[in-house]
């Protein structure tokens, strides 16, 4: 780092984030270990050197960079960037179902899974260590709904909570969000966004195809503007280009 610093300059270092991510990690490592050798006995938290391994742990995470030159990848991430306030309004739209869904949960299973039940012996629930999954408080309520979300063993929870209550109507509340949540809003999300993906791919393509063909002054203009657009405008062709297909619909049947 070091040499870094010194052959670059200081200003020149510090303009890549990567840089700064490594002097930073490295300072505070140094600063720990300075005290430590200090006062060995002074600092509980300093003088154990596990925080100094996962220090040097997160160092590790520079190798991310070297992805970035993957094309695959640095054009998911970037789709996948761009399209983040997009997003929003479905991610909302799950969030709010989830509340929902707790606040029910609440009401309806809420106090039945406790270590002192009897009821829970024999049950998928105490067998495979899911008693912290519950609905006995709201935090613990949205744990469970985003396990469920996820496809975690939800039929265990529906089968144990089914048992518990002993009625066949708890199997409409694992059901029906499983329904509109995985099935419905979880799946149009993965779908929005692998459409995504591949439109983004070929305006990638089709750009660099361009840019190929043209030479001169039009074309270096031409690439200083695609280069310089700004987010929205980015979201927008690219939503305009994924919805090309459903946009020529109407066009041609008034042909």
């Amino acid at each position: 780092m070091a040499l870094k610093i010194y052959a670059y300059g200081f200003e020149n270092y510090w303009r890549d984030g990567q840089n700064r991510f490594d002097f930073v990690i490295t300072l505070v490592i140094v600063i720990g270990e300075t005290v430590t050798l200090a006062s060995p006995n002074g600092l509980t938290f300093l003088s154990n050197g596990e925080w100094i391994r996962y220090l040097l742990i997160a160092r590790l995470l520079r190798l991310i960079r070297i992805l970035m030159y993957v094309r695959n990848y640095r054009a998911f991430v970037a789709t996948f960037l761009t399209l983040i306030p997009s997003l929003m309004p479905y991610l909302g739209t799950i969030f709010c179902v989830m509340c929902i869904y707790c606040s029910l949960g609440i009401q309806l299973f809420g106090g039945l899974v406790n270590a002192g039940n009897l009821n829970l012996e024999g049950t998928d629930l105490a067998e495979d260590d899911y008693l912290l999954f519950n609905f006995n408080d709201y935090p613990n309520g949205m744990v469970t709904l985003f396990n469920l979300l996820v496809m975690g063993n939800w039929q265990v929870w529906m089968q144990s909570y089914k048992d518990l209550t002993g009625s066949y109507w708890s199997l409409a509340y694992f059901i029906s969000f499983y329904l509109i949540t995985v099935l419905l809003l979880l799946n149009l999300v993965m779908a929005f966004v692998l459409e995504a993906f591949f439109a983004e791919m070929e305006l990638e393509i089709s750009e660099k195809c361009e840019g190929e063909d043209k030479e001169g002054s039009n074309s270096k203009s031409r690439r200083r503007s695609v280069g310089t657009k700004t987010r929205s405008q980015r979201v927008d062709i690219l939503l305009h280009h994924m919805l090309s297909a459903e946009l020529e619909k109407p066009e041609c049947s008034n042909a």
